[in-house]
């Protein structure tokens, strides 16, 4: 997913080979204005984010994802 979402132009700054089931993003990096900016724009699609900082979030996943 990492991967999917670096070639969307999102900024992953979770390290790619240490992290379990949650990465987080870098918004203002990746062109939004903010986390709860994030965070409105994904529930829109039932999906839900963490809120880290004013500036990141995290996304976690199941196996199943």
């Amino acid at each position: 997913m990492a991967e999917e979402l670096k070639k969307l132009g999102v900024k992953v700054v979770t390290h790619p080979e240490n992290f379990f089931d949650t990465l987080a993003i870098d918004c203002e990096a990746s062109g939004y204005s903010s986390a709860d900016w994030l965070i409105s724009e994904f529930a829109k699609f039932d999906c839900n984010l963490r809120k880290i900082d004013r500036n990141h979030v995290g996304i976690s996943f199941n196996e199943t994802t």
